[in-house]
């Protein structure tokens, strides 16, 4: 897994459903994932939260920054203590008991050989928000004294972890294109495999490569789409004896993959062949195994593994995906 992607991966599973050997205190303990990279105004600016999480129970938005490395952006932090929470309200959908008991909590999620600089960088920007420390076999929480009691109950003591987080989300904005290569054509190929004939839906291409689709602001949903897209017509012109690319048009606002030949159509003989060779065409690289031999990752093909909006204002103070430029 790209380590930029850990902490993200990280705070995702440990607010999802049981699924892997990885824990998830958090879903336990009644939040859900409501978010990825969610522009939210302030008064004095716009942030980008990497993940949005909700409690009913506890009528709480957590609203989280993930930090691969090690610094941290004062601007950015004090913006994240201003978020308005009706306007995650209208965001996320969710349904609030107590409309005007709703709180707004920052958390910051790092890796654990960052977390000092990160706690000083939070200390000069005065904000005292909680942290999460995630390493290969702990998580732990420091800034206890500025956790939600509930919080700091669950992370009251280390939380052992078998290995790295699943990774659910393999790519983001700043990843290779040979990356978007390889999700996009498991993506395709698994369509296939279950038999798809007729021209599919980019779109629904895209939802099949990219985890939690859906849940991404916008603009950066409508990014990834595009990445996707461009990564589907590289496979096709590749692959024109299997598939062939058709492009958006005046009546239609998306982009078409027509299956010219499928391998499913083969000879039983070849079939295997026709997938090697379009595997071969795809010129991403396999996604690596998961950190831990029995950690599986989350949401995997089960055989290989809209108009596009303008960016926002590119002034804005975050750099895509929320991290800031320069982070390892």
């Amino acid at each position: 897994m790209d380590a930029r992607l850990i902490p993200l991966n990280a705070f995702i599973a440990l607010a999802s459903p049981a699924g892997t050997s990885w824990p998830n205190p958090l879903h336990g303990a009644g939040y859900r994932l409501e978010a990825l990279e969610l522009p939210l105004d302030t008064a004095e600016g716009r942030v980008v939260a990497d993940a949005v999480a909700f409690s009913p129970v506890m009528n709480r938005f957590l609203v989280v920054e993930t930090k691969s490395g090690r610094n941290v952006r004062p601007d950015q932090a004090q913006r994240y203590g201003q978020v308005d929470a009706h306007q995650l309200v209208r965001h996320t959908g969710v349904t609030v008991a107590r409309d005007d008991e709703i709180t707004v909590k920052p958390l910051y999620v790092c890796l654990a050989d960052n977390v000092d600089r990160i706690l000083t960088g939070l200390h000069v920007a005065g904000c005292a928000y909680p942290v999460l420390a995630v390493s290969d076999d702990q998580i732990t929480l420091h800034g206890e004294g500025s956790s939600p009691q509930d919080i700091a109950d669950i992370f009251s003591s280390p939380v052992p972890t078998t290995g790295w987080a699943p990774t659910i989300i393999r790519v983001d904005e700043q990843s290779e294109a040979g990356e978007f290569d390889m999700i996009a054509s498991q993506a395709l190929v698994a369509a296939v495999n279950l038999g798809a004939t007729v021209p599919i839906s980019v779109v629904d291409l895209a939802g099949r490569a990219v985890p939690h689709l859906n849940f991404y602001g916008t603009r950066y949903r409508n990014s990834l789409i595009k990445k996707i897209e461009q990564a589907l017509e590289r496979l096709c012109a590749d692959s024109p004896a299997n598939f062939h690319f058709r492009g958006r048009t005046a009546s239609r606002d998306y982009s078409l993959v027509e299956i010219v030949d499928s391998p499913e159509r083969a000879d039983p003989r070849g079939r295997t062949q026709r997938y090697q060779a379009i595997r071969r065409h795809s010129r991403g690289q396999a996604p690596s195994e998961p950190s831990s031999p029995s950690q599986m990752a989350l949401f995997d093909s089960v055989d290989l593994g809209t108009e596009l909006e303008e960016p926002e204002d590119s002034g804005s103070d975050v750099a895509p995906g929320g991290h800031e430029e320069g982070e390892a």
